[in-house]
């Protein structure tokens, strides 16, 4: 299993997402290896059959084999708000869920975004495309 600490800074433009689809349990090494961190630390891992973050005690776990494609997709602002997320967009019919997410969009967050998206790739073992979906109106 690899294990990175993604960001150890103590406010995030980014919020850890427990939506319906994903496993909110973390392997038991990774509950291990949190316990010798700050709470605040985004923390990255994958094995060989599922991947995940964890921060301030949640988790989100995702099995590969369901996964079609990892990616970063934002909006503008516009007459609506925007919004930038790391989202999972599952095979067949799963849909697309985010993991990571601003449900607004801020400059901060796409630049986190840009700075970690070599960290995130190698904590879940998977290519990231970024997708600019316009403004948000």
């Amino acid at each position: 299993m690899k294990i990175i600490t993604i960001d150890e800074k103590t406010k995030s433009p980014l919020e850890l997402m427990q939506a319906q689809g994903y496993l909110w349990k973390a392997p038991e090494e990774i509950e291990a290896a949190a316990k010798g961190v700050k709470l605040w630390h985004l923390i990255g891992w994958h094995d060989s059959s599922r991947f995940g973050f964890y921060k301030k005690k949640k988790a989100v776990t995702i099995e590969l084999c369901k996964v079609e494609k990892l990616s970063i997709n934002y909006m503008t602002r516009a007459k609506g708000m925007g919004w930038v997320a790391l989202e999972v967009e599952y095979k067949g019919k799963g849909g697309v869920l985010p993991i990571l997410e601003s449900k607004i969009y801020k400059n901060e967050a796409l630049d986190w975004f840009k700075e970690k998206i070599d960290l995130l790739q190698e904590a879940t073992g998977l290519e990231i495309e970024v997708n600019n979906y316009g403004p948000d109106c």
